[in-house]
C-alpha cells in the first residue's frame, strides 16, 4: 500500500473566508472574497475577476467561515455546519451609505475577511 500525505499538507493554505452579498434588488453576488473599498464601491474577488459593487446597493453581507472537518470529530463539525455556526450575517439595509461604508471598513479591518 502506498503512503498518502494528509489532505491539509497537499492543499494550499486557506485564503480567507468567502462572502455573499445581497443587493437591494434581491440579486446576489456569491462566493466572493473582500478586497477593498474604493470610494463608494466595494471591490471583491470572484473567481479570477475583480467585481465592483456600489455600497449603496448592498443590503446584507454574509460571511461563510472556512471549516476544517477533523477525522474523529465528523459529527460535531457536520452539526455545526447544519446549525449555521459557520457564518455571520451583517444586515446593512437600515443604514445610510456612510454608515454602510463604516461597517464594511470595520469588516475589512479583520485580516481573515479579506483576500490577500
Amino acid at each position: 500500500m502506498r503512503d498518502v500525505a494528509p489532505v491539509a499538507a497537499q492543499s494550499s493554505p486557506p485564503a480567507g473566508d468567502r462572502w455573499q452579498l445581497t443587493l437591494d434588488d434581491e440579486r446576489y453576488v456569491r462566493d466572493v472574497r473582500l478586497v477593498k473599498i474604493a470610494g463608494d464601491t466595494l471591490v471583491v474577488q470572484q473567481s479570477d475577476s475583480l467585481v465592483r459593487t456600489p455600497i449603496a446597493r448592498i443590503i446584507e453581507m454574509r460571511r461563510f467561515r472556512q471549516t476544517t472537518l477533523l477525522v474523529g470529530d465528523i459529527h460535531t463539525s457536520a452539526l455545526n455546519a447544519m446549525a449555521g455556526d459557520i457564518h455571520d450575517v451583517y444586515d446593512l439595509a437600515g443604514l445610510a451609505v456612510a454608515e454602510r461604508r463604516g461597517a464594511i471598513q470595520r469588516i475589512l479591518a479583520d485580516p481573515q475577511s479579506r483576500a490577500d
